[in-house]
């Protein structure tokens, strides 16, 4: 991907500000990121993680949430979970008003994971940001892993204009059946030849 030409300051803009939004959530600035946003930007945010006894109904996990304060508190509520994540934004490709960007994203000492974001803009702030959101066509499952094969889209303002991206997931399970850790692969065969590495 690349950043598109639309023939005036906009696109140097917009990837200045897409690149200030993820420094800022790399240091866990919440000031610094908020001042980017709206006065009534949309976040569309994962309500908890998905599981393989989700799959099937993939929309339960995707909730917007309004306004900065209601961004402020969320951000505190990952950051104070989550001490040691780390954002890096890798690329910015830009269609229309809209910045989509592939970062990776690690939280303390586990390896970086792809994750791809789309970030909304209008007059200068940032009016919706979104993760790709993943529409599961298929799970395989076996005693220690399962295996989720589809695409990941967005769900919200951008949802028009945002293709969706072919996207595969491992879950490794413990003894109970409880997923451990998850990681993320561009397509099935991929994440097939993975597990049986």
């Amino acid at each position: 991907m690349g950043t598109q030409e639309q023939g005036d300051g906009k696109v140097d803009s917009n990837v200045v500000i897409a690149h200030r939004a993820f420094e800022a959530l790399d240091r866990q600035d919440i000031g610094a990121f908020i001042l980017l946003c709206d006065s009534e930007v949309e976040l569309c945010r994962f309500t908890s993680p998905p599981d393989q006894h989700t799959w099937q109904s993939p929309e339960y996990a995707m909730v917007p949430i309004h306004g900065r304060q209601a961004v402020v508190e969320w951000l505190q509520d990952v950051f104070g979970a989550f001490p040691g994540i780390r954002f890096v934004l890798e690329e910015v490709d830009l269609v229309g008003d809209s910045a989509f960007c592939d970062t990776r994203f690690s939280l303390g000492e586990d390896p970086p994971l792809p994750c791809s974001f789309v970030l909304t803009m209008d007059k200068g702030r940032v009016v919706g940001f979104e993760i790709f959101h993943p529409d599961v066509e298929g799970v395989e499952h076996a005693a220690c892993y399962s295996v989720a094969w589809g695409q990941f889209r967005v769900r919200g303002r951008a949802s028009k204009i945002t293709p969706p991206r072919p996207c595969a997931w491992i879950f490794r399970k413990d003894d109970r059946g409880v997923p451990t850790s998850v990681r993320i692969y561009p397509t099935k065969a991929q994440a097939l030849e993975a597990v049986h590495e």
